[in-house]
């Protein structure tokens, strides 16, 4: 998938969920001092970082799986 279709995706996809912030209705604090809506706002943050790592990683293995392809596509016509 392209990098720009993919990230106006999942920007579309964050739009859906409701505003995490702390202007969110939910202001109930927690004994230790943090704020829930902050933290699930942290950890859904942490987790499209990581599927943004990994869309990368997996678009740079096709890369590099078509160029080995192709030159051992190279290799192989040059035998014949």
């Amino acid at each position: 998938m392209d990098p720009v279709i993919f990230e106006a995706k999942l920007t579309e996809i964050l739009k859906e969920f409701p505003d995490l912030g702390p202007e969110n209705n939910c202001q109930a604090l927690t004994r230790d001092g943090h704020n829930p809506s902050q933290s699930k706002a942290l950890d859904i943050e942490s987790l499209i970082d990581s599927v943004r790592f990994t869309v990368k990683y997996l678009m740079f293995d096709l890369e590099s799986t078509q160029r080995e392809n192709s030159y051992l596509r190279k290799i192989i016509e040059q035998r014949d």
